[in-house]
């Protein structure tokens, strides 16, 4: 028996969304400072600096996450798409820094990873885990819907085809 949509999408939206303000405003606060290395080009995005491409990632973030909460015309679909799209960008530019061959650390989320006492490595299996976890659960309510809506096709063509013959 399949789970009503709303029992999964709700808790996973709200959750994406927390992640995805936290994580914005961490970049837009990584921005403030004043370190060298933001000024130097973003390793894989060359015409950008580090914090010109902290700074679109961020808003990005902050807009997806705002969709999410407050908006009451978006399809709860929508959202989930939403997510995996803006999760999946994040994977492939995580992707392509390792495929270029940057090794550097990803100060993305400014120094969180020295509050809260972790390594580089530590840092990057967490978002690694975080994306990853994003991606998965909405790709998985993604094809879920798909599969509601053709099972519902079905039935109301079934329902609609019996009152013909009646």
């Amino acid at each position: 028996h399949l789970m009503p949509r709303s029992s999964i999408e709700r808790p996973f939206l709200l959750c994406a969304a927390v992640i995805f303000c936290a994580t914005g405003i961490l970049k837009l606060f990584s921005i403030l400072q004043d370190l060298q290395v933001l000024a130097r080009p973003d390793p894989l995005l060359l015409f950008l600096t580090q914090r010109q491409t902290l700074f679109c990632a961020g808003v990005i973030e902050l807009y997806v996450a705002r969709r999410i909460l407050f908006s009451k015309a978006a399809s709860s679909r929508s959202q989930v798409a939403a997510v995996a799209w803006l999760s999946s960008l994040l994977a492939c530019y995580r992707f392509g820094l390792w495929f270029t061959g940057y090794r550097g650390e990803c100060n993305c989320l400014g120094h969180v990873g020295d509050w809260l006492h972790l390594s580089h490595t530590a840092m990057a299996v967490l978002l690694w885990s975080i994306i990853g976890c994003l991606i998965l659960t909405s790709c998985t309510i993604l094809g879920y819907s798909v599969v509601l809506d053709r099972r519902c096709r079905r039935e109301v063509t079934a329902v609609h085809d019996h009152c013909d013959l009646v």
